[in-house]
């Protein structure tokens, strides 16, 4: 398995792919508000 170590305060990111875009959008903007 490939692991990343993370460096703290440095920018990262994760791609996500989801078939519905909207109801991803609207799950995530609601869990982290």
């Amino acid at each position: 398995m490939l692991t990343t170590r993370f460096v703290p305060g440095a920018p990262n990111w994760l791609d996500l792919g989801v078939p519905d875009i909207d109801a991803a959008a609207a799950f995530y903007s609601a869990l982290f508000s």
